[in-house]
């Protein structure tokens, strides 16, 4: 280590660093340093105020401590480990140490060349530098031994650095059982090594490490490694107040089944990829158990922290963030699980790329936990869900996922499932592309389970079901956009069974309320309100089942028009649509309850409409076009058919059927059809050439004959939906 004389020190510090003027009491050093005090006639100038003043700091040392400096001597040559004549180098004083049964080391300010080791017979042994940014072992000396050893024993180091060797510290258990290990570290900074920092492994090894900072580890000579901390076959790590910093390959490494490592209150960060441009993950676990507490993993490559199979994952109050891309500008995930079992609790995982988790294989468990921010993939402009299970299961409760990429919670594949609850998926976002920004989707026979889910402010759906099954239970879904290529829904059923309870308010989209098209709605104690177009669209080879609930005030699409309760479009080919509405209220629409362009089976029982059709030209409760045909009890139950609703207060005609014809008919429980307040016809019927008028078989009064005057209807209402598939598999 280079010195400066007193002299040349205060002329140096002047020039640098000085505060101006130099009157009495005033600091030729900067804040947070102090002038060292001279020692053997030398000077190492400005020091941190943290390393003391003096030749072994500020604090005395034990009186039967040992000394060591640069300046010291051999024991051959009069050193005797006293102040006054320090021993020269490190291994002397351990040996010194271990001699005099167990005592402490200390070393002042300076370079110690040297490989250390220590075994069995240091147990008790205290190795402790003056502050480990002036205290340092340099361990090139001979690069192919680590810059410290820990052989057996247990031995404790403090207020060092170590640098330079082919591992910069190893602490090695005894293989067959037959050697204790135990290394007790703090205030350590760990650099500039070569393949890693630390390496622990085998059983029975044992690395407390504290306050310390591991940074800057060097790849091997063929490119591989560089990693921060490695922790292996059973052996075990536990950490606290560590920096790992600047590290490549992995920041830390725990491998192998047996292995376990525990973090608290720590740093994990910008690890750099290797030489070849591959990895930088922050923490990498593969078959280990990690706990983790307090921690920041910030700035990592690839993937923030990656689970593999067979690990055992525990982390809580920590933040996962701004993970960066890898070659090629693909990845960035905050959390990777690709198997084994992940529990969370606390966490905020921001600012990630492509998936701010990814659950691929893994069981997850999550609690009060944040997923914001997640950015599309640089490579492909596309993905950035807050979370993506794409094999395994995901269990979690109070959850915030916002302002995500394309899709905030992604379930895909028939192997994948999530269950949900008391959380809020909003603000999704569309990628630079501006297609969707789905709160929620289901795919490719994935399963989900959503309650008391507050789903807000997406774009084009705030939940799709695309193959699978849903169930939502409870909560909002509200505030969806249309999207600019589709108008979507709060809710949208694009194959697979959706199933909709428990008091679920779907409510003032800028879409449909629910949209079903080639699919099954299983819907229960739902309130679907204040939707645009339609609460309700059904298309396709559709199964609607609707029970005890209600739909309101659905407002018109400024360019599709609508308004209605139940949109069905069921005219083209290949349309199936089996309806039935049992109980359901319908109030405060513009238009009809149900606005019917075909379908195969259509039945309303005990439903009540009010308040209705207030657009001019169409009637408040029911317009079925050509297509609608009476009901078939014969032919297994097909038609269309009435059953014991109420229809009140409407300003105009109740049932329009304009080329379509239909049954009115009694319940047991309901009754007639009524018609109360109705200030049109109770049925219309206008009839094409052929066609015949409406069957009534209740007591209602209405007459199903076909009318020579059509009523004047509006323009006849299409809703165009294009579904853009995000992918399945990444």
């Amino acid at each position: 280590m280079t010195r400066l004389t007193p002299v040349a020190a205060a002329a140096f510090l002047c020039l640098t660093a000085c505060p101006s003027g130099d009157g009495p009491g005033e600091s030729i050093c900067p804040d947070g340093q102090v002038l060292d005090a001279p020692d053997d006639g030398d000077d190492l100038g400005c020091v941190p105020a943290a390393c003391g003043e003096g030749v072994w700091g500020s604090q005395p040392p034990p009186s039967d401590a040992v000394h060591v400096a640069p300046w010291g001597e051999d024991p051959d040559d009069g050193g005797d480990g006293s102040a006054e004549k320090p021993l020269k180098r490190l291994r002397d004083g351990m040996a010194f140490a271990r001699d005099a049964g167990g005592v402490e080391v200390i070393a002042s300010a300076g370079t110690y060349r040297e490989n250390l080791q220590s075994e069995e017979a240091d147990t008790g042994v205290v190795l402790a530098g003056r502050c480990a940014l002036l205290s340092i072992i340099d361990g090139t000396n001979d690069e192919l031994l680590p810059t410290h050893r820990a052989n057996g024993g247990e031995f404790t180091m403090r207020d060092m650095t170590l640098t330079g060797g082919e591992l910069g510290l190893r602490v090695r258990g005894g293989v067959a059982g037959n050697r204790t290990t135990v290394f007790v570290g703090t205030g350590l900074i760990i650099e500039e090594n070569i393949r890693s920092g630390i390496f622990v492994t085998d059983p029975d090894a044992s690395l407390d490490l504290r306050d310390s900072i591991v940074r800057n580890t060097l790849s091997a000579p063929d490119g591989s490694r560089g990693r921060g901390a490695v922790v292996q076959e059973q052996g075990s790590m536990f950490g606290s107040g560590l920096l790992f910093e600047g590290n490549r390959d992995y920041g830390l490494f725990a491998v192998m089944p047996g292995t376990r490592v525990e973090l608290v209150d720590s740093v994990v960060r910008g690890t750099l990829a290797r030489p070849d441009g591959e990895y930088g993950h922050g923490i990498a676990v593969g078959g280990a158990e990690f706990v983790g507490s307090g921690l920041l993993i910030q700035g990592n490559r690839e993937v923030g922290l990656f689970i593999a199979d067979g690990s055992t994952v525990r982390l809580e109050d920590s933040e996962v963030t701004d993970t960066l891309p890898g070659p090629l500008g693909v990845g960035g995930h905050g959390i990777n699980a690709q198997g084994g079992s992940f529990w969370g609790s606390g966490l905020l995982v921001a600012r990630n790329l492509a998936a701010g988790l990814l659950v691929d294989g893994g069981q997850v468990e999550l609690h009060r936990s944040t997923f914001r921010d997640t950015r599309a993939e640089e490579a492909t402009s596309w993905k950035g869900r807050g979370i993506f299970v794409q094999a395994g299961s995901l269990v979690a409760d109070t959850l915030l996922l916002e302002n995500n990429t394309q899709i905030g919670l992604l379930v895909a594949g028939a192997d994948s499932s999530a269950e949900l609850s008391d959380s809020i998926i909003r603000g999704t976002r569309p990628a630079a592309d501006a297609r969707f920004g789905r709160g929620i989707e289901v795919a490719g026979g994935g399963t989900f389970l959503g309650r008391d889910l507050l789903v807000q402010d997406n774009v084009e759906a705030g939940l799709v079901l695309r193959e699978g099954a849903a169930e939502l239970l409870g909560g909002r879904i509200t505030g969806t956009q249309a999207g600019l290529t589709s108008q979507g829904g709060g809710v949208m059923v694009n194959f697979g069974t959706m199933r909709l309870g428990g008091g679920i308010a779907i409510e003032d989209n800028d879409t449909a309320g629910v949209f079903v098209g080639d699919g099954t709605a299983l819907i229960e104690d739902a309130h679907i309100i204040g939707n645009t177009f339609a609460g309700v669209i059904a298309a396709g080879e559709v199964l609607l089942r609707m029970a005890g609930s209600s739909i309101s005030g659905t407002r018109p699409d400024p360019g599709l028009g609508g308004g209605v309760g139940v949109f069905v479009d069921g005219a083209y080919a290949s349309a199936q649509i089996d309806i039935e509405l049992d109980g359901v209220s319908f109030s405060d629409l513009p238009g009809p309850a149900m606005y019917l362009m075909g379908g195969e089976r259509i039945v309303m029982r005990d439903c009540e409409v009010t308040s209705s059709g207030t657009w001019p030209s169409l009637p408040g409760g029911v317009l079925g076009f050509e297509g609608v045909t009476t009901w078939d009890e014969a032919d297994g139950g097909s038609g269309l058919l009435l059953e014991g609703n109420r229809f009140v207060e409407l300003p105009a005609d109740a049932i329009v059927l304009a080329g379509g014809q239909g049954t009115l008919a009694p319940t047991s429980a309901g009754g007639d059809n009524s018609f109360v307040g109705v200030g049109g016809a109770a049925l219309f019927a206008q009839c094409t050439d052929g066609s015949a008028g409406a069957e009534v078989l209740d007591g209602s009064g209405a007459d199903g004959s076909c009318r020579s005057t059509p009523r004047p209807l509006g323009p006849p209402l299409f809703f165009y939906l294009r579904l853009i598939e995000s992918d399945v598999v990444d």
